[in-house]
């Protein structure tokens, strides 16, 4: 249930990406302009991260899925997508296009080490790729409010999420300092 929180934040944070780096290399913007453009940004992230969060919560209901609480799964799958829209958003703000391969790569080696029980992992896969996949704390969160009652803080997987929302913030918030690269106007002979 987690998946579609992840894959809803690496497509949003990538179409929102390839939408406004446009804008910002066609256009001089002040920094006041670029946080007012971010804040815009984070207001489409907390759009997307509801409808994937209640989109997950919804067709679990309609599967039959016993849940504890509609809205404890749908807020918290939203939290997750949430915190991972402003990191991606962050990675892209900083590095560009590249960051839309390394989030695939992230995602396609997460799916399998998640799907997969740890002890039937190599070590490698257990000790050096899983820790990194930022999709296991929400698959951990969810594993708590289902299994065991937890409710919406679900303990340490909650507050490493909640890192990882931060972070992704602040990192987001400084790429408005990042220098901007003035196009040379080419002298025609």
């Amino acid at each position: 249930m987690a998946v579609p929180a992840w894959v809803g934040a690496l497509i949003g944070g990538f179409v929102l990406f390839l939408s406004t780096s446009s804008i910002l290399k066609r256009e001089n913007l002040t920094r006041k302009q670029t946080l007012r453009l971010m804040g815009e940004q984070m207001l489409f992230g907390i759009i997307v991260a509801l409808f994937s969060g209640f989109t997950v919560a919804t067709l679990g209901s309609i599967a039959g899925i016993n849940m504890p609480s509609y809205f404890i799964v749908g807020f918290f799958v939203s939290f997750a997508a949430f915190c991972f829209f402003l990191l991606v958003s962050a990675i892209t703000a900083w590095i560009g296009k590249p960051a839309i391969t390394l989030f695939m790569v992230v995602m396609l080696l997460g799916m399998g080490v998640l799907m997969t029980p740890k002890e039937m992992l190599p070590d490698f896969f257990v000790n050096f790729i899983r820790p990194w996949v930022p999709i296991r704390f929400a698959s951990e969160g969810l594993r708590e409010i289902f299994y065991f009652g937890s409710g919406f803080y679900t303990g340490a997987s909650f507050n490493t999420i909640l890192g990882i929302g931060i972070a992704g913030l602040v990192i987001f918030l400084l790429s408005i300092f990042k220098p901007v690269k003035v196009q040379k106007a080419n002298p025609e002979n």
